[in-house]
């Protein structure tokens, strides 16, 4: 999420900003429930400790959870379903994440950074 509008190998090394980027500590079995951001894109990095993490829905809706530990990234695009449920029992290290988010909003033509692939985001 850092770096030029240049790029031509992916959309994430040609973004702009960071919107936020802040640590996330979770109590034993503790939870960032479920939810969504429309407009925006994320990632969480495990620094420590274990849980699920919500990675979007299945077929039926229902939420679709991974296995997450120390050194696992995950990327999620906008309107993904995220979250996370540590199991984390009291008295053990507590998951701690990185979590770096970057608002995606369509960009105006003829200004710089302007991408023609932008242009259908809500």
């Amino acid at each position: 999420m850092l770096g030029t509008t240049e790029s031509k190998r992916d959309k994430l090394a040609a973004a702009q900003r960071v919107n936020s980027l802040f640590l996330m500590d979770f109590r034993p079995r503790g939870t960032n429930n479920p939810h969504r951001h429309a407009k925006e894109e994320e990632i969480y990095y495990v620094l420590r400790g274990r849980g699920d993490m919500v990675a979007g829905t299945d077929a039926n809706g229902k939420e679709v959870r991974y296995p997450a530990g120390a050194g696992d990234a995950f990327y999620f695009a906008p309107g993904t379903l995220i979250g996370f449920y540590s199991d984390t029992k009291k008295g053990r290290t507590t998951p701690r994440f990185l979590r770096c988010g970057r608002r995606v909003l369509p960009r105006t033509p003829g200004r710089p950074g302007y991408r023609k692939e932008v242009r259908g985001l809500p």
